[in-house]
């Protein structure tokens, strides 16, 4: 937060990433590009990155060079009054971090859920079903796999009682009836 007209924050620029809250004044940008640097360790920065709130490419075969252009560019975003709140994710970043072991595979996940669309409840997965659906696919399932068992005919029905009734009454040429 700025103290005064003229002076402004930098912070962590990973501070979303590794939770780093560090934060510079604005007269310490040799402190605070020192800093960003010490979290790549060895491994040291990309040679290719984009500024976090305007987009801007920085590409370099020496990946310092790219990386102090791009630290210059981006304390000319917090002088002019930007925020790290409204600030994106650097993808190509997070990926070369995780690449070279800087962050942790969940955080490299975490980073990479990030989207600028706004949620939106009332969305489905693309495999969604309404029910009203299921329902008809059901029943058309059943009509087209049911098992038909005819049934017997009312006359046929009547001819067997008949034959069981006369049986019982010893009639012995109840067949040939």
């Amino acid at each position: 937060m700025s103290t005064s007209a003229n002076s402004y924050t930098l912070p962590c620029l990973l501070k979303y990433m590794t939770g780093c809250s560090t934060s510079f004044s604005d007269a310490q940008f040799e402190t605070w590009y020192s800093h960003s640097l010490s979290h790549y360790g060895n491994s040291g920065p990309p040679s290719h990155a984009i500024c976090i709130f305007c987009s801007k490419v920085f590409d370099s075969n020496d990946p310092l060079i790219c990386w102090r252009n791009r630290m210059n560019h981006i304390a000319g975003h917090f002088e002019s009054g930007c925020a790290i709140e409204s600030s994106r994710p650097e993808f190509g970043v997070i990926r070369d971090m995780r690449e070279k072991g800087v962050i942790t595979e969940a955080d490299y996940k975490y980073c990479m859920e990030y989207t600028e669309r706004p949620q939106c409840n009332s969305l489905r997965p693309h495999d969604y079903v309404p029910k009203e659906i299921k329902e008809k696919h059901q029943a058309a399932y059943y009509r087209e796999n049911r098992v038909v068992i005819p049934e017997r005919s009312h006359k046929a029905s009547r001819q067997r009682k008949s034959y069981k009734r006369r049986k019982q009454e010893g009639d012995i040429n109840a067949r040939c009836r």
